[in-house]
C-alpha cells in the first residue's frame, strides 16, 4: 500500500478496466478489438473478463485507491497461502526464507493487473495438488471450483491443467504398489473433472455474452491454450545443459525424487525463456521442494506449533485487525494515480 503508485505504472491497468467497464455496460464479453489503435476491430478474445469486471466496479467505487488495494490483498493472500503449505513441512526459519526469495523475485511484477488477482487461486491450486502427492493420495474435488475462478480470471489457467500429469504421476510413482492402481483411478478423475471444468469456462463466457449457443467458445479455449504454449520457448543448448546440470546437483546433493526435479527444472525453464515466469518458479518451487526438503534438512515442529497456536491465534488475529484498519485509513486519505507518462503506452493489443 505504501508503494501503490507503483502497482499502476503499467498502462495495461487503465486498459484492464476500460474493457471492464465496457463488458458491465454492454452485458456481454468483447469478441472484436474495440480500444486498441492498431487493431481496431480485428477478431479479440477476453480470456480474464471476470478480474476486468473486478477492477472495473472497485475503480468505479474507489477510484485508483480500489484497483491498489485489490491487487495488494491478492498478493498478500498469495504470500499467506504459500507461508501455509510451507509450514506443515519446513521450520520457520526455512519458510521465512523461502518467502522473502518470493517476494523478491515477485515483486517487479506485483501490478494491478489480472494476473495477480490469479496468484492467490494458482497457490492454492498447485498446493492442494501437491500436498494430495506428498501424502500419497487424490486431491480433493474442493480443488475444481478454483480452476472455474482461475479459468475467469486470467488464461494462463492452462498452465495448472498442465500441472496435473506430473504431479499425479510423482505420487503414484512414489505410493506403495498396492495403492498405486487406486491412486492413478483417482486422479484420473479428476482429470475427467478438469475437462468438465473447461467446458464450465466456456458456460461461463456464454452466459457473460447472453448468448445460448456460441461455436466461437472453442475459439476461446484455444485462445487460452495458446497462451500457455507462449511461456515455452525454444530450447538451447546453453539451457539444456544449464538445468541437466542443476538436475545432477539436485539429485547428488539434496536428493529430491525424479519427478519433482522435472516440474522444478519445468518451471526454471519457463523462468528462463520469459521473465514474467520468475513469479510462477518463486511460488511453486517452495511447495515443490518443502516436504522432500523436511525430510533431509528437519521439518516444523509439529508439537511445539499446537502448544503456540491459541496465543498465534489471538497475535495473528489483532494484526490482521491492524492491518485492515491501516488500509483502510492510509487508502481513504492517500491519492494513488497512475503514471500520465505511461498514457500513451498501450497499443496493438
Amino acid at each position: 500500500m505504501v508503494g501503490g503508485d507503483r502497482l499502476l505504472l503499467d498502462p495495461d491497468t487503465q486498459w484492464q478496466i476500460t474493457v471492464g467497464q465496457w463488458i458491465l455496460d454492454h452485458r456481454a464479453v468483447p469478441e472484436t478489438d474495440v480500444y486498441s489503435f492498431t487493431m481496431r476491430g480485428e477478431s479479440w478474445i477476453s480470456t480474464q473478463w471476470l478480474a476486468q469486471i473486478a477492477y472495473a466496479e472497485i475503480y468505479g467505487l474507489f477510484g485508483w485507491s480500489g484497483p491498489v488495494v485489490l491487487a495488494a490483498g491478492a498478493s498478500a493472500a498469495t504470500f499467506a497461502l504459500l507461508t501455509r503449505f510451507l509450514c506443515r513441512h519446513l521450520s520457520e526459519s526455512a519458510t521465512v526464507v523461502f518467502v522473502t526469495v518470493a517476494v523478491a523475485l515477485t515483486a517487479p511484477h506485483i501490478l494491478a493487473r489480472p494476473h495477480v488477482l490469479a496468484l492467490p487461486v494458482m497457490v492454492a491450486w498447485v498446493g492442494g495438488l501437491i500436498a494430495a502427492a506428498d501424502r500419497r493420495g487424490a486431491p480433493s474435488f474442493r480443488l475444481l471450483p478454483l480452476m472455474v475462478l482461475w479459468a475467469n480470471l486470467h488464461g494462463g489457467f492452462v498452465f495448472g491443467l498442465m500441472m496435473i500429469a506430473p504431479i499425479a504421476l510423482d505420487a503414484a510413482v512414489n505410493a506403495e504398489a498396492p495403492l498405486r492402481r487406486s491412486l492413478v483411478l483417482a486422479m484420473g478423475g479428476v482429470r475427467r473433472g478438469r475437462t468438465d471444468c473447461g467446458l464450465l469456462h466456456a458456460l461461463w463466457l456464454e452466459l457473460a455474452a447472453g448468448v445460448a449457443e456460441d461455436p466461437r467458445a472453442w475459439q476461446r479455449a484455444a485462445a487460452d491454450h495458446r497462451m500457455a504454449a507462449g511461456g515455452f520457448g525454444t530450447l538451447r543448448p546453453f539451457e539444456i545443459c544449464l538445468l541437466g546440470g542443476i538436475g545432477l546437483a539436485l539429485f547428488r546433493g539434496i536428493k529430491l525424487p525424479p519427478l519433482r526435479i522435472v516440474i522444478l527444472l519445468g518451471l526454471l525453464h519457463m523462468a528462463l525463456v520469459q521473465g514474467r515466469a520468475a513469479e510462477i518458479l518463486a511460488l511453486l518451487a517452495p511447495l515443490v521442494l518443502a516436504a522432500p526438503l523436511a525430510r533431509q534438512i528437519g521439518g516444523a515442529d509439529v508439537a511445539g506449533s499446537h502448544a503456540a497456536m491459541p496465543a498465534r491465534g489471538v497475535l495473528f488475529a489483532g494484526v490482521a485487525v491492524a492491518l485492515v484498519t491501516g488500509t483502510l485509513a492510509f487508502a481513504s486519505v492517500h491519492r494513488f494515480a497512475p503514471n500520465t507518462a505511461t498514457l500513451a503506452g498501450r497499443g496493438g493489443g
